[in-house]
């Protein structure tokens, strides 16, 4: 399993390298327009910020749902759901 394992994250790992370093940069730079919602540093930030809040509400109605549930409910729904 460690073999599957290293070559997933391996893969994952030049995904998100081939992302950022070839589609990311080039758009920001006004190299090329890669349909990004963001034209520059500032705004790439601002979006980030607003998927962290955006993020972190989600995971308060997970953590609100999951409270309410007989515990091992609770336990295997944060399981799935994280």
């Amino acid at each position: 399993m460690k073999f599957f394992a290293n070559i997933r994250r391996k893969l994952f790992t030049a995904r998100i390298e081939r992302e950022i370093y070839q589609k990311i940069f080039p758009h920001l730079n006004g190299v090329a327009k890669h349909g990004y919602p963001f034209d520059s540093d500032d705004e790439m930030v601002k979006m980030h910020i607003h998927g962290h809040l955006a993020a972190h509400g989600t995971l308060r109605l997970i953590e609100r749902a999951a409270g309410k549930m007989p515990k091992a409910e609770g336990d295997a729904f944060r399981y799935i759901a994280f």
